[in-house]
């Protein structure tokens, strides 16, 4: 009991004395912490802040999201990836609005209920917003507490997990709950790093297993990730007479919903371009190499040859269609492809 209250005196001490000047922080507004924490899975903070302030200025409420078209969310959210939370965040907003009186919910069942909303979201949104004492454990929370407790165990499990559930909600006090989830998140994102912890700045360093063993280095273990998988792709930036580009709305689940180029799999050179185009009745005027690009998914790498083409043809292909440089700017499109966008 003595080292949980100097743990979260020291703590608390520190956050107060230490934490970012977030905009999320000057408000308990659930819908604005909702939206940082959905923005923040796997995004650095740094990063998005531009993004967060331009989504909340444009949908400044649940109400104003759920009223949203998919299209505008998407364009919102263009540069961040895993547009899968955009198209749930919007769901989410939808349900809201119909089964809880546009105000997200105050217990966890009714917020994992929502599309997109997990057990730390909602652990976040319940402690930060509504001050319930209620833990949010993310990779962050999880290696501060390997170090703590000086453990060896996968913090990659799912019962490695359940165990640091466990002691955060036997530490996190009923008075300033948020304030405690929020200064565990950033005691991990400031000092307690995955490489070169900065031992010497942490307010419990005297309270931890893995420094007094001299450990902090070797912790947390994680199981290794599954490289991701090189694709080939080429992109074609097919011009029509007018100026307008061929265009296409993806389909697939990876980047559903977004806008691509003339994409197939596989490198192609000028000649073996020119005949594909040329196989279903799309002349090539002209060809010329836009250079070579790579995006980094999760779990495949896209290494892509560009092209701009030139052609006469009047008729797009099936699912494709011309767009025009005023249209093209509206549209979503993903970052895996921004370095073939025409000027």
């Amino acid at each position: 009991m003595k080292r949980k209250e100097q743990f979260r005196r020291l703590l608390l001490g520190w956050y107060d004395e230490n934490k970012r000047d977030l905009p999320w922080r000057h408000t308990n507004e659930p819908y604005l912490i909702w939206v940082c924490e959905i923005m923040a899975q796997q995004t650095r903070i740094s990063f998005l802040l531009d993004y967060y302030n331009r989504f909340i200025q444009q949908f400044p409420t649940v109400q104003s999201l759920a009223e949203a078209e998919e299209a505008a969310v998407l364009k919102a959210w263009e540069g961040l990836g895993y547009y899968s939370r955009a198209r749930n965040l919007r769901k989410a907003a939808r349900k809201v609005m119909s089964n809880f009186g546009g105000v997200l919910p105050k217990t966890k069942k009714e917020l994992l209920s929502l599309p997109g909303i997990g057990e730390y979201t909602a652990g976040a949104i319940l402690s930060i917003a509504y001050g319930i004492p209620v833990s949010a454990v993310d990779g962050n929370v999880l290696r501060v507490f390997a170090r703590l407790e000086n453990s060896n165990a996968d913090i990659s499990l799912p019962q490695t997990k359940q165990a640091v559930i466990s002691l955060v909600e036997a530490v996190i006090p009923k008075e300033r709950a948020g304030c405690f989830t929020q200064a565990l998140m950033e005691l991990g994102a400031l000092v307690c790093i995955p490489k070169n912890p900065d031992c010497v700045h942490c307010p419990v360093f005297e309270l931890c297993g893995a420094f007094q063993a001299g450990t902090q280095h070797e912790l947390p273990v994680k199981t290794a990730k599954t490289p991701q998988k090189p694709i080939d792709k080429t992109i074609l930036l097919i011009q029509n007479h007018k100026g307008e580009i061929l265009m296409r709305q993806r389909t697939e689940n990876l980047l559903l919903g977004l806008w691509e180029f003339y994409m197939t799999d596989g490198f192609m050179n000028e000649a073996e371009v020119s005949a594909h185009l040329g196989s279903f009745g799309f002349p090539v005027q002209e060809i010329k190499p836009l250079g070579s690009a790579k995006h980094v998914f999760t779990h495949i790498i896209w290494q892509m040859h560009g092209y701009f083409c030139k052609t006469a043809k009047q008729n797009p292909p099936h699912d494709y269609r011309w767009v025009g440089t005023d249209e093209l700017k509206k549209l979503a499109i993903p970052a895996a492809i921004k370095f073939y966008m025409p000027e």
